[in-house]
């Protein structure tokens, strides 16, 4: 059976509101799959096709690696900015020497 996703699923995939789905819906953009109990569910396919996404995006270990990888990224990144940080302060207390050494 194809993959499901919650009206949230498919909201967090485009950044957008729940509303701006439901407006998604009522257009026919996209369209609930019949006869499921419970909260709408739409076909992973059908909003792959809609985002131009491999499917593999909907796979729950590449995106559990994606998240590891993007947080790895911001801590790296953090740290970098804290390096440049130190380095401009030492090229802001290294400047003061030499305008004084000039003076």
């Amino acid at each position: 059976m194809d993959k499901v996703l919650t009206k949230k699923d498919i909201a967090d995939i485009f950044q957008v509101s729940l509303q701006t789905v439901d407006e998604w819906e009522e257009k026919g953009a996209i369209k609930r799959l019949p006869k499921l109990p419970g909260h709408p569910r739409y076909s992973a396919k059908q909003i792959a096709v809609l985002a131009d996404m491999d499917m593999d995006a909907f796979n729950p270990f590449l995106l559990k690696k994606a998240e590891r990888e993007n947080r790895e990224l911001r801590e790296k990144n953090a740290m970098l900015e804290n390096q440049i940080k130190t380095i401009e302060k030492i090229i802001k207390g290294a400047s003061i020497y030499d305008t004084n050494a000039q003076a």
